[in-house]
This record gives structure tokens, C-alpha cells and sequence, in this order.
């Protein structure tokens, strides 16, 4: 914002990174109380578990490669190739802003790789990674 340049693009790819947390942490905190037993692994969580995992995945995969790509790859245009984006950007500033935004898209390579995993297993009525093997016992 101090530059008059940016801060939407920036804002968008932080909304879009951000939007799985809430369903990865429902994950998590299902996954903590099957671990915790009899007395937090209810119907409602032991049943639940594979659905928030694949919304998870799906919300995942949805924004890390569906709207997040383009949407860097738009940046970086703009950014760096246009008449536009270089006389409101300082070229040194949109290298380093392009280098992280890329290192973010690049470094969720392997959960993105996961997620899409996931979804596949779902998609066959298989085990997702994660699941734990005790719920067949409950």
C-alpha cells in the first residue's frame, strides 16, 4: 500500500492461502480426540472424520491450484511484463514480491500432491492418509 500497488493481489493470494485452515484445523482436532478414546471419539467425530478431510483436501486443492495458480501467474504478468505494473512497481520490488509468492506455490507443492490424493481415494471409497486405523475398531 505504500507504494499504491499490490496490496489486492497480495490480499487475494493471502485469502486464498489461508482458506483451508479452518477445515485442516477441524482435521486435526478430530484426528486429537479419536486418539483421546472412548471419551471424545463419539459417532458424530469417528463418522465425520473422512467428510472434513475431504473438504479439506477439496478446499485445498481448490485454492492452492485452481484459483492460487493462475492467479501468481497473473501477478507475475502484471507485475513484472507490463508497461503498467513496472512503473508502479520498482522492478527490484516485484522480483522479491514475485520470489515469494512463487517459493509459497512451489513449497505447498507436496500437500497439493496429497490433497489430490485424497480426493482420489475418496473418489474409490478407500483410506485417506491420516485416517486412523483404530476406527474400524470402534
Amino acid at each position: 500500500r505504500v507504494i499504491g500497488a499490490g496490496h489486492i493481489f497480495t490480499m487475494l493470494l493471502m485469502l486464498f492461502g489461508e482458506l483451508s485452515n479452518p477445515f485442516n484445523n477441524t482435521v486435526l482436532i478430530m484426528e486429537r480426540a479419536m486418539r483421546e478414546g472412548d471419551c471424545c471419539a463419539g459417532y458424530w467425530i469417528i463418522n465425520g472424520y473422512r467428510y472434513a478431510q475431504i473438504s479439506y483436501a477439496l478446499i485445498y486443492f481448490l485454492c492452492r491450484v485452481i484459483i492460487g495458480l493462475p492467479l501468481a501467474m497473473y501477478i507475475t504478468y502484471d507485475v513484472l511484463l507490463t508497461k503498467r505494473g513496472r512503473k508502479n512497481v520498482p522492478i527490484m520490488t516485484g522480483v522479491l514480491w514475485m520470489l515469494a509468492v512463487w517459493g509459497v506455490i512451489i513449497g505447498s507443492i507436496p500437500w497439493v500432491k496429497e490433497s489430490f490424493i485424497m480426493v482420489q481415494h475418496f473418489m474409490q471409497g478407500q483410506k485417506m492418509k491420516g485416517y486412523l486405523d483404530h476406527i474400524e475398531e470402534l
